[in-house]
């Protein structure tokens, strides 16, 4: 799975550590990816700013362009960071 695409999946936001633990699980399990690793990732992403979001968002969608793949879905989670 793209970077990208993971990190559409992660922009679903849990309400609370269980339901950010069940996502998170799910979601490991279905891309075959290390739980804590996605986990990590997931509580750095809920604990960021709007500013700190949009710019973690554009170098990973710098890194994903220079890598020759679709920036699509990444393009439309930077969007609705922007409009939040």
């Amino acid at each position: 799975m793209s970077l990208d695409r993971r990190l559409a999946r992660l922009e679903q936001r849990p309400t609370n550590d269980g339901d950010l633990r069940a996502h998170v699980e799910a979601l490991a399990r279905e891309h075959d990816l290390p739980f804590e690793e996605v986990y990590e990732l997931s509580k750095r992403l809920l604990g960021m700013t709007k500013a700190e979001r949009l710019a973690f968002g554009a170098e990973v969608r710098a890194e994903v362009a220079a890598r020759g793949e679709s920036t699509d879905e990444l393009d439309a989670i930077i969007r609705q960071w922007r409009e939040e």
